[in-house]
């Protein structure tokens, strides 16, 4: 069975299109997991209830204080029983069932850890991502690419499977057992938790896989003023950045930017870069 890990922050609407897409698509026997993360009004939450009891495969697990997302997924094994999990963003939507290749590559390749259909982004339909590496600066900074950004998916959707340094915690299927072994560091607060959920699983000799004919549709659309501040609050790039570079000897690229005064921290948590003619170096300059 699979497990289909949802956290609903915020989004009320796309999280009720999120799940309508799961119903309509899936035949195979599944359950969802439905993560209120304590930002639904009393309305909202009674929509929910309403729904996991029409819905048997629903289960609904209530959150009175939100949680940033790795510390809700390092928790997924207290709720989830299938023996893989699915951990899908709720502002993503299913268009047709997409487990029974995911599910073959895992029983194909033992070392696999989990499994990635590609991320499209809604309404255009280019490519978020299909494969992620970690680019490595001169600098000793890595910079992480999403591999054919913006690209029309036909032009990749008929290649094989292959196999990537990393895949999105977003979209990604996980066995139970890659689960048990890894978990989501709950203390990187919204900043590069997939990136270190796969580095663990890579340290115990585990690989992943992009299939490039399945899709997931992902609205970015949705990431509205509200929704960032919300976001924000449970955010924290600094202490984030420094924790993995702490834990894997690698350093985000925009570190040294912000230290330089190149970068400003948006709503006190999110990287943006200042423009050019406020840097210091060119204050200095004039």
């Amino acid at each position: 069975m699979i497990s289909i890990h949802i956290i609903a922050f915020h989004k009320f609407p796309q999280t009720l299109k999120c799940m309508e897409s799961i119903r309509r698509s899936l035949s195979r026997e599944y359950e969802v997991i439905l993560v209120e993360n304590g930002s639904a009004n009393e309305k909202q939450r009674e929509t929910f209830r309403t729904l996991s009891r029409e819905w048997p495969e629903m289960k609904l697990v209530n959150l009175d204080t939100p949680r940033h997302c790795p510390w809700v997924r390092s928790r997924v094994l207290d709720h989830a029983t299938g023996e893989h999990i699915f951990f899908l963003d709720n502002d993503c939507y299913l268009e047709e069932d997409i487990f029974g290749p995911l599910l073959d590559l895992l029983a194909n390749n033992p070392d696999v850890g989990g499994v990635a259909p590609a991320l499209l982004y809604h309404p255009s339909r280019t490519l978020q991502c299909l494969g992620i590496t970690l680019q490595m600066n001169g600098n000793g900074t890595f910079h992480p690419l999403h591999m054919c950004h913006d690209e029309p998916w036909e032009i990749h959707r008929y290649a094989a499977p292959f196999v990537s340094e990393f895949i999105p915690g977003g979209c990604s299927l996980f066995s139970r057992k890659f689960l048990r072994e890894c978990r989501y560091d709950r203390d990187l607060k919204n900043v590069m938790g997939d990136y270190d959920l796969c580095l663990q699983g890579r340290d115990k000799g585990y690989r992943y896989m992009f299939h490039p004919g399945l899709k997931v549709l992902h609205d970015k659309t949705s990431n509205q003023e509200g929704y960032l501040e919300a976001k924000a609050g449970l955010t924290d790039w600094l202490g984030g950045v420094r924790r993995f570079h702490d834990k894997w000897g690698l350093l985000y690229y925009v570190y040294p930017e912000y230290e330089l005064g190149r970068i400003e921290l948006l709503l006190g948590q999110f990287p943006r870069w200042k423009p050019r003619e406020s840097w210091p170096q060119n204050l200095e300059a004039k």
